[in-house]
């Protein structure tokens, strides 16, 4: 993305924060908490901005949408 000439990059926390869980592990690190104030941290430092997705797009019913795109292409 920063090739592209982004310089933030959107992110959601809660995957950087099981992300960082996975690293300790890895690492062998047992007591590590993963706060809030630490992921926002380190998302500044590197240029990560966090991305809180909202609105009614997951509730979106897939079957029916699926079914008119098919009446859609039959029509074209």
């Amino acid at each position: 993305m920063r090739a592209r000439g982004r310089k933030r990059v959107p992110l959601s926390l809660s995957i950087l924060r099981q992300k960082a869980f996975q690293v300790a592990e890895h690492l062998g690190i047992t007591d590590f908490a993963a706060s809030n104030g630490f992921n926002l941290r380190w998302a500044s430092r590197h240029g990560l901005l966090n991305v809180a997705l909202h609105g009614s797009g997951a509730s979106a019913n897939v079957e029916e949408a699926a079914e008119r795109m098919a009446a859609i292409r039959q029509q074209l």
